[in-house]
């Protein structure tokens, strides 16, 4: 079902990507060992790999990137998943629900897990939201991996600019990983059309019938990001909420504000940061500059440059042809109410 808020499980209740979804299936079928999916927050990143853990024949072995402490921690995540024949270590997120695994504190003998791990048939490593882990412990971690295991196939998924410069260091001759093929599979979000349809179509497996104005309002206000319009389709059809794009957004600020207060706990600057949230609306660096400077006052060229790559780094902030735009609109709307 479309409008399932827990973490999709078949192919079936996955709308729209279903060209990204054979390209990965394409790929693991060539026996590329690293395959990457990028795309900023609630595009259905998570669900698809959901959906090819779920699938994939084989020991299949999932590691939140969130629990990732360093190179050998992955490791042991990877031979302790094997000898349980698969498994979730952290947790597999969705809106709405998280499925929980299992913690690991560990670390192994790097050669007695080798020999361990090559003599265990095919293995897939799922690593999700991998821009929260260490990116040069993930990189030895993948690199030994993609070297040393050859029956073990890794898909990784996280924001596109810090997965595709940082962790897998596509472009960085200097990289652990740097020559070694990456397939990357981006997944864009939905187009106003297409989020129309979505709707439409997930309305009718309840067989629930909503006016074409409200279905036009809700994809202004929530854009072409999956997971929200997924919770409202949820709230509106399922739980039969009489006020369901207000609790949408009640629910989906709640969680960004809860990001953001991630992102931000240790910085000094939090007003530099919210400011360029408030103002990054396809602007392009010194356009922007100029705004933040005045409302928050002086601020030096390179706090600026690092405070935006970071929220570039985390899919806070998108930048299409040099110029810089807020990646949710419920991002905009979270900085003007809570911060």
């Amino acid at each position: 079902m479309y409008f399932d808020i827990g973490p999709k499980e078949k192919i079936r209740d996955f709308y729209n990507y279903r060209e990204e979804y054979k390209k990965i299936k394409t790929a693991l079928n060539r026996g590329e060992k690293l395959i990457a999916i990028t795309g900023v927050r609630r595009v259905g990143k998570t669900s698809l790999m959901n959906i090819l853990f779920n699938e994939l024949d084989g020991i299949n072995v999932w590691a939140d990137g969130r629990i990732i402490r360093n190179a050998a921690h992955l490791i042991s995540i990877l031979e302790q998943g094997i000898k349980q024949k698969g498994g979730i270590f952290g947790s597999i997120k969705s809106i709405g629900i998280s499925i929980a695994g299992i913690s690991l504190t560990t670390e192994p003998s790097i050669p007695k897990a080798e020999r361990f791990i090559r003599r265990r048939g095919k293995v897939h490593l799922f690593i999700d939201e991998a821009q929260y882990a260490n990116s040069l412990e993930i990189a030895k971690a993948l690199s030994y991996i993609y070297d040393r295991l050859p029956n073990v196939q890794t898909i990784i998924s996280g924001s596109e600019i810090r997965l595709i410069n940082e962790v897998l260091g596509v472009e960085n001759s200097s990289h652990p990983l740097y020559g070694r093929r990456v397939e990357l599979i981006e997944l864009k979000r939905l187009t106003k059309d297409k989020s129309l349809e979505f709707l439409k179509l997930g309305f009718k497996q309840p067989h629930k019938r909503v006016p074409n104005n409200e279905l036009k309002e809700v994809v202004e206000r929530l854009d072409g990001l999956i997971g929200w319009l997924t919770l409202y389709g949820y709230e509106r059809a399922i739980a039969n909420n009489e006020k369901p794009l207000e609790r949408v957004e009640s629910i989906a600020i709640g969680i960004v504000e809860g990001e953001l207060k991630q992102l931000l706990k240790d910085k000094r600057n939090k007003r530099l940061y919210l400011s360029i949230l408030k103002y990054a609306n396809n602007r392009r660096w010194k356009e922007l500059l100029s705004v933040v400077r005045d409302e928050i006052g002086k601020v030096n060229n390179s706090s600026f440059s690092r405070a935006l790559k970071e929220l570039t780094r985390y899919s806070f902030i998108e930048k299409v042809n040099e110029k810089y735009s807020i990646a949710d609109p419920i991002i905009k709307t979270t900085v003007m109410k809570k911060f």
